[in-house]
């Protein structure tokens, strides 16, 4: 089931929990990318010339880290999914 899952976007994956839910999962979504935004600036070797795209800009995620990271970062968010989905929270 998780292999046919990682397929599907964050948004997707919100869309099959019941609505109150949804938020709480995107919110945990939206905290692995900014980790793999600060762990991308940390290697202080930013994708553009003029440096990290959002360097100083609070809450930001830098899209560059997730499309390397692509399947180890989907596979991130369906495990937070599942924890809803076990949980009986899914729709």
């Amino acid at each position: 089931m998780e292999d046919r899952l990682v397929d599907l976007s964050k948004n997707e994956l919100a869309a099959l929990l019941e609505p109150e839910f949804r938020k709480p999962f995107l919110e945990r979504c939206a905290a692995i990318e900014k980790r793999y935004t600060e762990e991308c600036a940390a290697q202080n070797d930013p994708c553009l010339e003029s440096g990290c795209s959002v360097a100083g800009v609070e809450g930001e995620a830098c899209l560059q880290p997730l499309l390397r990271a692509d399947r180890e970062y989907r596979k991130a968010c369906v495990a937070e999914w599942l924890t809803f989905f076990r949980d009986g929270t899914a729709a």
